[in-house]
């Protein structure tokens, strides 16, 4: 009989931004479960660079950026991407176990607000 996580494993599950904390991070992660997780900003989250630095999560509006292997609270790895797109009253920021740019693609249909 297929467990919930082998039926799940070729599926990216997408989550709103109340699901960006660091024990749902490490379960996926452990699982192998492709993810992609809006981040909640407002709760002073930190994002760390591969040297430690504090990652900025501040964008112009019409810009975007992609970054790989980002530390979540110095714990869990995960890549980051986030867009401003004009007319939209701030960026989207998302974290994922894709690739950045997908991850945010899967993420701005969910919303539908492609490309």
């Amino acid at each position: 009989m297929a467990t919930a996580s082998g039926l799940l494993r070729d599926v990216s599950i997408v989550f709103d931004r109340e699901f960006s904390y660091e024990a749902l991070l490490r379960d996926l992660k452990r699982e192998k479960q492709p993810f992609v997780i809006r981040l909640n900003t407002g709760n002073g989250v930190q994002l760390t660079d591969k040297a430690g630095n504090l990652i900025a999560l501040a964008l112009a509006p019409g810009k975007a950026v992609f970054a790989k292997n980002v530390s979540y609270k110095g714990t869990t790895r995960v890549h980051l991407a986030g867009r401003w797109k004009q007319g939209c009253e701030e960026p989207l920021w998302v974290i994922t176990s894709l690739e950045p740019e997908k991850g945010l693609e899967l993420y701005e249909k969910r919303m539908k607000r492609s490309a």
